[in-house]
């Protein structure tokens, strides 16, 4: 009579590369572990990019998923940890280029009298600016101009938008770049007052 043995096996004890071998083959139980234990440190790692913790969670869990959906065609050269913070640099620069974010020294606009609400034409400056920023709005499509408003605005992520619209969020992406072109066409000479009066609260 012969006798069925399982063996258990502790995920937690396995290497990267038994993990990786076993998310190779389907096993869940393996990828869930490469997930806990590289997860947290991942968005860790996104944030010194990012700055924001809740787009360096998003960027991280869709690498996750890329990972375990095309675990077939994914060639590791040297290891899976190396593989995953690598992905994670360059989706984090390609994120900060697509949005064309623009960085602006507040502290340094402070100091610029230019900027300051005691400059005498400082309600003058401002209503230009906020009257290009108006125009500008009012030159997009509804949905693209509801989509900036929302994010910009309202500080909404582009999942919130995506649900909140019932759009997917790669529309939301494509309204957000569209909308930050036009707006660097009515902005121009008033941008950098525009974004420091915002950021300092003035």
């Amino acid at each position: 009579m012969y006798r069925l043995i399982l063996y258990s096996v502790d995920y937690k004890n396995l290497t990267d590369n038994n993990l990786w071998d076993g998310c190779k083959k389907g096993d869940l139980r393996a990828y869930n572990e490469l997930f806990n234990r590289y997860a947290p440190q991942l968005y860790d790692f996104g944030m010194r990019y990012l700055k924001d913790e809740e787009r360096s969670q998003e960027i991280g869990i869709d690498i996750f998923l890329d990972i375990w959906q095309r675990r077939g065609e994914i060639t590791i050269e040297k290891d899976i940890s190396s593989y995953i913070f690598k992905a994670m640099h360059f989706r984090c620069i390609d994120y900060l280029r697509k949005k064309q974010m623009v960085y602006v020294d507040v502290e340094m606009m402070k100091d610029d009298n230019r900027f300051s609400a005691e400059s005498t034409d400082y309600p003058m400056r401002y209503r230009e600016a906020n009257d290009s920023y108006q125009l500008a709005l009012n030159t997009l499509h509804p949905k693209c101009r509801r989509v900036f408003q929302l994010s910009r605005e309202e500080n909404l992520s582009y999942n919130q938008i995506a649900n909140q619209l019932e759009i997917s969020r790669h529309t939301v992406e494509r309204h957000i770049s569209t909308a930050l072109k036009r707006m660097r066409l009515f902005y121009h000479d008033y941008l950098t007052f525009l974004i420091a009066a915002l950021l300092t609260g003035l």
